[in-house]
């Protein structure tokens, strides 16, 4: 292969030297370099996959900075991990609490669940720190507790009437069918059903 030409180990094609970057993905990159186009797919389907975290070289798996995440990473994309980073790392403060109410945003309430009521500017509305949800009006959170304690019972034994129900009525739709292919036998009093000319006990 010529001194101006270099072989991608992801695509297996032979490409121009300046077709790949001039340095490793990480500092722990000690394996052939990956052409641009490659790098840049790589980059992009972590940053697509929501679930990941640190996005890593897909050979030696070493992380990959911000700079060259944001060097190769979709515009759009790479905005989406920034803010899923930060969101993270804020979820990990103490006393943060990200606002129930529909404005996106989040604050530090420093007294925490001792007090649990919460302003939103953005919102100009109240909810609670505890429950993450619109302050429940007239409740505290003990009586908030017990009565979505009380609807999930409740949800609970309405789930339970309903499977019976099906249940009931699975049963009497086989013994409707049994009843239609089968008769009692007059001798013996038990299920018999004709087979070709003969009954049979079931």
């Amino acid at each position: 292969m010529s001194r101006n030409m270099q072989l991608c180990p992801i695509c297996l094609e032979s490409k121009q030297v300046t077709a790949f970057p001039s340095k490793p993905l990480t500092e722990n990159c000690a394996h052939d370099r990956y052409c641009f186009e490659c790098v840049t797919q790589c980059v992009n389907s972590q940053l697509r996959d929501m679930s990941v975290d640190t996005l890593r070289c897909p050979e030696c798996r070493g992380p990959l900075d911000h700079a060259t995440i944001q060097l190769f990473g979709n515009k759009n994309l790479f905005r989406l991990y920034k803010m899923r980073t930060i969101d993270g790392i804020l979820s990990n403060v103490n006393d943060f609490v990200w606002c129930p109410l529909g404005c996106g945003k989040g604050q530090v309430h420093y007294p925490g669940e001792s007090q649990p009521f919460v302003f939103c500017p953005n919102d100009n509305g109240y909810f609670c720190f505890r429950h993450r949800v619109a302050w429940h009006q007239n409740f505290t959170c003990e009586q908030y507790d017990a009565l979505t304690r009380n609807r999930a019972n409740q949800g609970a034994e309405q789930k339970l009437k309903e499977e019976m129900a099906q249940h009931k009525a699975r049963l009497a739709a086989e013994e409707a069918a049994t009843n239609l292919i089968t008769r009692l036998c007059g001798g013996c009093s038990r299920r018999i059903m004709k087979d070709g000319g003969w009954f049979l006990r079931i």
